[in-house]
């Protein structure tokens, strides 16, 4: 064997390893990837039980919660957005779902004048008769720059009783945040109509 033979097959076998170590760098690569995904989707699908005055949820885990007093039932906050939030409420009424979602609405509108309500519609959510109501408003007293907040409304019957379920985030987290709040909807259970 000469010289440059040998030097040649050296060569191609530095290649062929240095081939096989990006292969497997790009493997591993893509092992840690999926790995890093599939806990990431496990960390943020966790849940935490909530129960109080005849109302169930699951309320995601890590969260800010707390107990409500009066006609509030469950506060939840998103730590890392705090004007992303879910709240329960249990109000006085009756079966006639518009006039109680009409009242709430006027009295929202008088105590805060940017409050717009954008669609008001009866629905069926996972089975129960419901009225949803979507609005926006305008936080001017969260930080240097005034928020537009949208936020959704279900209201569903209960006994003699109303419950509203609601959500509420910044205009541009809205959408991609809507998806996990409909998985919180989904869980409220109560007596006389809930899942």
């Amino acid at each position: 064997m000469t010289m440059t033979t040998a030097i040649n097959v050296m060569k191609k076998e530095i290649q062929s390893r240095e081939r096989l170590s990006a292969l497997l760098v790009i493997l591993l690569t893509l092992l840690a990837l999926s790995l890093g995904w599939a806990v990431k989707t496990a960390v943020a699908n966790q849940t935490r039980p909530f129960a109080s005055q005849g109302i169930s949820a699951e309320a995601p885990a890590g969260w800010l919660a707390r107990e409500g007093t009066g006609e509030l039932v469950l506060l939840a906050r998103n730590p890392a957005s705090l004007d992303q939030r879910y709240r329960i409420l249990l109000l006085p009424g009756s079966a006639d779902l518009t006039a109680v979602a009409d009242q709430r609405n006027q009295n929202r509108a008088r105590l805060d004048d940017t409050f717009t309500v954008l669609e008001q519609t009866p629905i069926v959510a996972d089975g129960r008769d419901g009225y949803k109501v979507s609005y926006a408003l305008v936080d001017a007293a969260g930080g240097s720059m005034p928020a537009v907040i949208e936020g959704a409304d279900y209201y569903f019957p209960m006994s003699d009783k109303v419950v509203v379920v609601s959500f509420e985030a910044e205009q541009a987290d809205y959408a991609a945040a809507f998806a996990q709040f409909q998985d919180f909807r989904a869980s409220v259970a109560y007596e006389g109509g809930g899942s």
